[in-house]
């Protein structure tokens, strides 16, 4: 029994070494056919390997980057011994130029240019008419818009359901002499995946391959339907793992044989550098079923950069990189607007600025007026600032007499007639019952006692008779 893959081409090399001349293509097919099953993703860090992701792009991001993939023996002929007759294609040494574009967040255009760097493979054999000569160059230019359909992620919470549609449309830019290309072809698809928190991600592809009809004696190149299974799995924050599995199924085929079932497993890690937007990935395969184009094992890695444009989640006019609080918009009220964050309570007194008459100057709460937002400092209003004030809510009665204390002094003399009434408010009155209820101290009036020594008179005295005056 031979190998799967091997079966490609075994009635062909059987038929050339009895000196049959078969027909090897449909008439309207090109000479040869692309044996390159590696197709990347141009968005790599949007994506899984060849699988798509069921996300786009944000608008007005970019990605550009390369992907260099070494194949061993991806086509190779054995007779029905399992004897190797030729390797056609020993080796394939590939490079995928990427480059893909974000559009309006729900569209997103990629482009990917395959050139073969190197390949080569037995020649002089009897097989001579589907010997490669070795040549370099480029394969079939692939165009993929993809059309975001459904999301359950928000800026919020990124988990959940996602489903977009995407296709693959390949330009005949190759030699399929030198099985580099074979012509346009349309691979439709719709990719299902499912986020999880941390951000790994499950997805499901399932596609038609619409392609030029040829066949190789008993091999039928036809349409195909091509599954993917994939996952990228975050490790941390800059490594990732991206398992893959991808098969093609022949359709229309009369007689369908493991040679029109490739099937390959791939493993890469991800590693996201210190340099914003640049990542890192290495990988390797190998078949799981040896169809056409299905190698012993394939090797490669690559380098993307992506440049995202950093959004303003909030919409408050502030780029999220420079945003202290990028879900939150920033209150413009001319305190703290350059943070990002609102200010709800700017003078952090306890009432809100919605109800903060001096929103940027703090209550002080003092039991007078607290409800308003504003501070008084003077609560009596009598100039005398609450600080310095001893009696800070009854107004200071400047009237010359201990002015500076804030503090109304109404009997200034103490003598308990309150200076409104007292006609000496600076001074006491003495209560001595003599006028003492005019606040005016007063000293009783008394008897003045003269001694008389000699009493001159200037005329003579005359006394009544019988009289003492």
């Amino acid at each position: 029994m031979i190998s799967v893959r091997r079966r490609v081409l075994l009635l062909m090399a059987v038929l050339v070494a009895a000196g049959s001349a078969p027909t090897a293509f449909a008439q309207d097919a090109p000479n040869g056919f692309d044996i390159q099953l590696f197709n990347p993703m141009p968005s790599q860090q949007f994506n899984f390997l060849g699988s798509s992701a069921a996300r786009v792009m944000p608008g007005g991001s970019y990605e550009g980057g390369f992907i260099l993939n070494y194949a061993k023996d991806p086509l190779v002929v054995r007779s029905q011994d399992d004897d190797r007759i030729a390797n056609l294609v020993e080796y394939n040494l590939t490079a995928n130029l990427l480059l893909s574009f974000g559009i309006a967040d729900r569209l997103e255009v990629g482009l990917d240019v395959p050139i073969t760097i190197a390949q080569d493979g037995d020649r002089s054999t009897s097989l001579d008419p589907y010997e490669i000569q070795g040549n370099a160059g480029p394969g079939d230019v692939r165009l993929i818009p993809k059309l975001l359909l459904y999301s359950m992620a928000t800026e919020n919470d990124p988990t959940g359901l996602g489903l977009v549609f995407l296709a693959d449309i390949y330009m005949q830019v190759g030699d399929a002499a030198e099985y580099q290309g074979e012509g346009l072809r349309v691979r439709p698809r719709l990719a299902v995946d499912w986020a999880f928190a941390n951000g790994t991600r499950v997805g499901l592809n399932l596609g038609y391959m619409a392609r030029p009809e040829n066949q190789i004696l008993n091999v039928e190149i036809n349409d195909l339907v091509t599954l993917g299974v994939a996952a990228d799995v975050v490790l941390t924050e800059d490594w990732h793992l991206v398992p893959e599995i991808e098969t093609r199924f022949g359709v229309g085929i009369d007689s369908l044989d493991s040679e029109e079932l490739p099937s390959e497993a791939l493993l890469a890690v991800r590693y996201f550098t210190p340099v914003s937007g640049l990542m890192a990935e290495l990988g390797a395969g190998t078949g799981i079923v040896a169809g056409v184009g299905v190698p012993d094992y394939r090797i490669f890695g690559g380098l993307t950069y992506a440049r995202i444009p950093v959004g303003d989640t909030d919409g408050d006019g502030l780029k999220d990189d420079v945003d202290a609080c990028p879900a939150d918009p920033e209150d413009a009220d001319d305190f703290d607007d350059s943070d990002g964050c609102p200010d709800l309570d700017n003078d952090q007194d306890g009432v809100l600025d919605s109800e903060d008459v001096c929103m940027n100057d703090p209550e002080d709460v003092d039991a007078f007026e607290d409800t308003d937002g504003c501070p008084d400092p003077d609560n009596d209003g009598e100039g005398i600032p609450d600080a310095q004030d001893s009696c800070p809510d009854e107004s200071e009665d400047f009237d010359g007499f201990q002015d500076t204390d804030g503090c109304p002094d109404p009997d200034n003399d103490g003598d308990g007639f309150l200076d409104t009434v007292d006609q000496c408010p600076m001074e006491a009155e003495n209560l001595n019952n003599f006028e003492d209820t005019d606040g005016c101290p007063d000293e009783e009036p008394s008897v003045v006692v003269v001694p008389c020594v000699s009493l001159q008179l200037p005329d003579n005295v005359y006394y009544d008779t019988g009289s003492d005056v």
